[in-house]
């Protein structure tokens, strides 16, 4: 494989629109600006690191189908596993995932609190396509008892979204900006639910 020069790397680097989660050298002196070092995420790619993917994929699948509690075990697991063998995206993706059942259960008061660590893990690591999961949940907890900060959150929240090509979560921003009266149209949301095979979209718990 041709290894790119210095300048060369440089500028694909800069002309790049894609978020970068992993951290390695395109060429020496070159690093990509991930977050994720490169040997170290090889090496968690044993059993550890599979454990945790397959904990948080089971845990959200259990806690959206019901089986909250042992859902939410699963999850928590796979967020320890991830913090353990050092993948920040991955412990962030597991963080913002918790939130994300919580307020699907209706569990605003634990959502939050799950929710803000998600943010904080966010704000260190930087803007990647979790922001727009993040934005998402914190938007729908709003809704439900702070429409105002709801509202006020919808704008920056959609424009992440578009940005990021988070098309499930922006499809969410706009089903809720059309119920808070600070919509558009949902021509979007029409072209994004075709886009996506989307027939029923739930939003909140009783939907």
């Amino acid at each position: 494989m041709r290894q790119p020069g210095e300048r060369e790397a440089k500028e694909f680097l800069a002309e790049s629109q894609f978020i970068w989660h992993q951290k390695f050298d395109l060429c020496p002196g070159v690093e990509t600006p991930g977050v994720n070092a490169m040997p170290w995420l090889l090496e968690s790619f044993g059993f550890p690191y599979a454990t945790g993917i397959a904990m948080l994929q089971l845990g959200r699948a259990q806690a959206l189908l019901g089986d909250l509690e042992q859902g939410i075990a699963h999850i928590e697991t796979a967020a320890a596993t991830f913090d353990e063998v050092n993948v920040p995206m991955a412990s962030l993706e597991a963080r913002a995932r918790l939130a994300e059942v919580l307020a699907a259960a209706g569990r605003t008061v634990p959502a939050l609190e799950a929710l803000a660590t998600a943010r904080t893990h966010d704000e260190a690591l930087g803007e990647s396509p979790m922001t727009a999961i993040i934005d998402r949940v914190e938007v729908t907890l709003a809704s439900r008892d702070d429409p105002d900060t709801a509202r006020t959150l919808l704008g920056p929240a959609m424009e992440r979204a578009r940005r990021l090509g988070a098309s499930y979560d922006l499809l969410v921003l706009l089903t809720l900006a059309e119920r808070l009266g600070a919509g558009s149209g949902d021509s979007e949301a029409d072209a994004i639910s075709r886009d996506l095979g989307v027939v029923r979209l739930v939003v909140l718990p009783d939907d």
